[in-house]
């Protein structure tokens, strides 16, 4: 199966000269250049091109947040001993008890999970079933991925099936009126996969990238990195070591772009998939506003190779969309800058 026959993404450029006229006018600052606006003013500049609108306006945000589980992450499992299983989180977000639980309410945006790959089996909590269909969806394609240190992480059949998940669940969304989307994940281990993933988008070493990682680490995924054909093709990359909630978000990325939505980005996973999308259709960055940059060392990459700014610099946020939740008030009183005048 080739993937690049059945998907095609054809994102338009947001460019508008007229627009972007108007939209200097309005704020009144003399400047003619993007580049030479504030960082408020680009936000908001930004967000307005993505909008199509000199008064734009956001409505019904969200955020979905894709969740999994890597075969990779056992036998690293010392790695990541202060890292909650994935169905606990998932149990504490529908419980109302993590901290993206409180940032998503104070800043008034809705969040829902997706399962895609929990390796666990939610039949018998209750907390599950009271929330089915509402905060939490089930799309789960397997029991967690391969170790893609024996084997392709997913194969290219479950790639084309999560990446279908993530088109309709930004579908859906779109149907309710939604024009701002965030986008999260909730994976215990996802770091291996997504600094995998990026290492081979990037064609860079993995040991160059992990410098001041452990050294053990590094040779684990060097070696894994080393145990499949290198390859050029973003599909055959997603395959080999990405996860069944990185295909999702690759592809909800770019149904987003296409129904010209703003687009907000969380930690190093999601910035994974939006490295993958812009390899894909370049022209989703146009769409992208990356809520923070972290202390990973390869997130930080991403944004380099990317040329993204980020709203804010922390050393990292708890996951599962909550820099996204707590960055986007910054959005909101940014956009109030083209508010109609009263």
């Amino acid at each position: 199966m080739d993937l690049s026959d059945l998907f095609s993404f054809e994102i338009k450029s947001v460019n508008n000269k007229r627009l972007q006229r108007l939209l200097f006018r309005k704020l009144g600052t003399g400047q003619e250049f993007i580049e030479e606006l504030e960082t408020v003013e680009k936000l908001a500049f930004k967000s307005a091109l993505v909008l199509n609108s000199v008064n734009p306006r956001l409505r019904n945000p969200t955020i979905l947040v894709f969740a999994s589980d890597h075969g990779i992450s056992k036998p690293l499992a010392s790695f990541i001993r202060d890292e909650q299983h994935t169905e606990v989180n998932l149990q504490s977000f529908l419980q109302g008890t993590l901290p993206v639980n409180g940032f998503s309410k104070s800043s008034d945006i809705s969040i829902k999970a997706v399962d895609v790959g929990v390796d666990h089996s939610f039949e018998g909590t209750l907390d599950y079933w009271l929330h089915h269909g509402s905060k939490v969806i089930d799309r789960k394609q397997a029991f967690g991925t391969r170790n893609f240190q024996e084997f392709p992480a997913i194969t290219t059949a479950e790639l084309h099936s999560c990446m279908q998940v993530g088109m309709e669940m930004v579908d859906k969304e779109r149907k309710t009126g939604c024009n701002v989307i965030g986008f999260g994940e909730l994976a215990r281990g996802a770091k291996f996969s997504a600094w995998c993933t990026a290492a081979a988008l990037l064609d860079k070493p993995i040991a160059e990238l992990l410098a001041g990682e452990p050294e053990e680490l590094t040779l684990y995924l060097d070696k894994a990195l080393k145990t499949h054909p290198k390859s050029h093709d973003v599909y055959t990359i997603l395959s080999l070591y990405g996860g069944y909630e990185i295909g999702a978000l690759v592809a909800a990325i770019l149904r987003a772009a296409q129904h010209r939505m703003l687009i907000l980005i969380d930690g190093l996973v999601t910035a994974t998939a939006a490295l993958a999308a812009s390899k894909l259709s370049p022209s989703i960055l146009d769409y992208c506003i990356f809520s923070y940059r972290s202390n990973d060392p390869i997130h930080g990459e991403i944004l380099n190779e990317l040329k993204a700014d980020s709203l804010l610099e922390v050393s990292s946020f708890s996951g599962m969309g909550a820099g996204v939740a707590y960055t986007y008030p910054l959005l909101k009183n940014a956009m109030t800058l083209f508010a109609p005048k009263k």
